[in-house]
């Protein structure tokens, strides 16, 4: 195993990695709403469903600071070796 796999391996989003071949197409359900109209009868109203924000580590560090307008977060990333490397021996481990 070579350290650019698992690199590649732990920058991707974790909703890529639930499919048995590993990358699955993500898709979206749209939420419908019961509305009442004006006439007293109910129509339906279909919008899309707010996705959730899911990530690795690096990207919710960058999302942090993007929220925040901060650069308190990036500090925590010069531990980003160690977590390389902790990532490395979980696989290797499996």
């Amino acid at each position: 195993m070579f350290k650019n796999q698992i690199k590649k391996l732990y920058k991707k989003p974790l909703r890529d990695l639930d499919g048995e071949n590993g990358e699955i197409k993500q898709t979206f359900r749209n939420r419908t709403f019961l509305v009442k109209n004006a006439r007293d009868e109910f129509s339906m109203i279909v919008k899309p469903s707010v996705n959730k924000n899911k990530s690795n580590y690096f990207s919710y560090i960058k999302r942090c600071e993007k929220i925040f307008d901060s650069k308190i977060f990036s500090k925590q990333l010069r531990k980003k070796e160690h977590l390389l490397n902790t990532a490395i021996a979980k696989h290797l481990n499996k």
